[in-house]
This record gives structure tokens, sequence and C-alpha cells, in this order.
């Protein structure tokens, strides 16, 4: 079964993800809090042993001991290093900025899968790519399903800047990575960094032309210059990267926190009244 845009295996493997998050909410619904805590914990820690203990999890990889790879050298794996701790915070706005990159960072990985596109899904890799993905997506999305997290609107202009915190977490992460691999003597530092480009913070990838295009529309050419293949890190979208959040934030949370969202259109008309 060979992976291409739009064809069978492509949804299947989605219709499989979407089914196994049916399922566990249907089997949760009805199951007490504490239980359907617990639920979202265990998927949470299976998640961050088998990203942290890849070599054991997944007999294909063969580098031995800690390495990049098994820290929290992209987004992803920033997620799901930080899944428990922000499981356990009482902050509202990290577990929104974790219901809301979770979710997305992990389906958008299902439907945009070019690492594997004409190449077979029967492979062990593919089954770590959909797994370690695939409950990114569920760990972020069941918990608002359920209740268990309330999504609140006060919080949707908050959830971008925490993603550009996140972004440099990974950023040093990978700086530190380069550093230790290099016995403190780095080399090309600025390069290196091109070549792992985590999230895209370093630079556009190839093939993605037309988002670049749209990206430099929003973007201050003191960040980015196309002509002259210039990319500041993390700023040249920082931009555009929030408003995006922000808008998706905005209208993800008027939907889940109607109360939130009435409240903000109150006081909006009441300070226009007063101003008028």
């Amino acid at each position: 079964m060979i992976m291409k845009y739009a064809n069978f295996t492509y949804f299947l493997c989605l219709f499989i993800l979407i089914g196994i998050l049916v399922g566990l909410y249907f089997l949760l619904r009805n199951k007490s809090t504490r239980t359907q805590k617990i639920v979202i914990l265990c998927l949470i820690v299976f998640n961050l042993l088998q990203h942290i203990f890849k070599k054991y999890f997944w007999y294909h990889i063969d580098y031995t001991g800690f390495s990049l790879q098994n820290s929290a050298s992209n987004m992803c794996a920033f997620l799901i290093m930080a899944a428990p701790i922000i499981f356990f915070c009482k902050s509202s706005v990290w577990k929104d900025f974790f219901t809301y990159n979770g979710t997305f960072g992990g389906i958008i990985a299902i439907l945009v899968p070019y690492w594997f596109i004409g190449q077979s899904i029967f492979t062990i890799e593919y089954l770590r790519f959909f797994t370690c993905h695939g409950l990114l997506f569920i760990t972020g999305l069941l918990p608002v399903l359920l209740g268990v997290h309330k999504i609140s609107f006060k919080n949707f202009w908050k959830v971008a800047f925490i993603f550009n915190l996140a972004l440099m977490f990974v950023l040093f992460n990978d700086i530190i990575y380069i550093v230790i691999s290099s016995n403190g003597h780095p080399t090309n530092m600025y390069e290196t960094l091109c070549s792992f480009n985590p999230t895209w913070c370093m630079r556009p990838n190839e093939g993605f032309a037309f988002l670049v295009k749209i990206i430099d529309f929003f973007s201050p050419d003191i960040f980015m210059n196309v002509e002259t293949n210039m990319y500041i890190p993390i700023l040249w979208y920082f931009i555009p990267i929030y408003l995006l959040i922000t808008t998706l934030a905005f209208i993800i949370t008027a939907i889940f926190d109607r109360e939130g969202f009435n409240n903000f259109i109150n006081k909006f008309k009441q300070k226009k009244e007063v101003a008028e």
C-alpha cells in the first residue's frame, strides 16, 4: 500500500486515526473524570516513553545512546516531551496551547506526510511516525471532547506567543546539541541549524513557494528577503504565524467557550458606548 496524496492508503490512515479518537471518546464519555484523566495521562506517558527511548521501542533505529532525535528537536517533539508537565500544570494558557498545537500538529503531519509519499506504509518508520503524531492529535483533542479541559476565550491572543516561546526552546535545544556533539567547538552553527530547520524556524523548506509568497507579504523586509535568501530565525514568519494562530484560536474559542466569547462582546459594546 503506497502512500500518495488523496489515494486509498492516504484516506485509510486518516480514517484509522479518526476511528481511534471516536472509539476512545465513546469508551470514556460515561466514565468518571478520574478515569478519563488516567487514560489520557497513560497515552501521554506512552508517547513520551516511545519518543525518549526510540531505540528500544522501534528496533529499526540504529543510533546508540541519547541523541538529537530523543530530544525536543522540533515542535512535535517538544509537545510530546512537555505534555506530562502541561497536563499537571494549573495554567489554562499552556493547556490551551497544547490543545491547539497538539491537535493541529498531529493531524497536519498525518495529512501532509511528505516524508512517506511514494513509499509503503508497511514499514516500522511509518508506524512510528503514525503512532507519535496520532497520539499527539488524540491527547490534544480528547480532553476537550470529554470536558476534562475547557478552552478559555480569554487566552486566544496569548497562544501564539507561547508557540514562539516553544520555538525558541526548540532552537536552544538544537544549539545545545550541536555544541555538545562538537565537544564545545561547533563550526558553521547557522548552516547546521538550517539543515535541521525545526518547524521551518530558520528558513522555508523547498517545495512550498506559494507559502513563502504569503509570508513575504506579511513579514517586514528586515526579517526576510527572498531575493537575498536572508531569513532571521523565528522572526521571519512571526507576524503571519501569530495572525494565523490567533485567528484560528479566536474562532475555536468562540465556538467552545460561548460564555467567554459573549462576555468579550458585551465588554466591547460597553466600551464602544462609553467612547461614543
